[in-house]
């Protein structure tokens, strides 16, 4: 008989504001916090010219490289923040 697994959906959270007001310092932040109280967390950067913002997160080694991703396209400024309990 297979055991039963309770499925747990992960958390998205959406940080937006204006270039400068602290977004990515927040994430950095957040992603510190949730990863040592024992959260699975991943970021997905959205930015409409570059990939600077997730280039940051993993130079400062905020997450393991692969549990960052940064998207280049055109919209709105945003950062993804997502947890998911161990």
């Amino acid at each position: 008989m297979l055991e039963e697994r309770k499925q747990v959906r992960g958390l998205r959270v959406g940080v937006a504001g204006p270039v400068g007001s602290g977004k990515t310092t927040l994430v950095e932040c957040l992603s510190r916090t949730f990863s040592e109280t024992g959260y699975e967390v991943a970021v997905v950067t959205n930015d409409i010219y570059t990939q600077e913002d997730a280039e940051f997160l993993r130079r400062r080694g905020v997450l393991p490289l692969e549990r960052v991703r940064g998207w280049r396209q055109g919209g709105v400024r945003t950062r993804r923040f997502a947890t998911m309990p161990r």
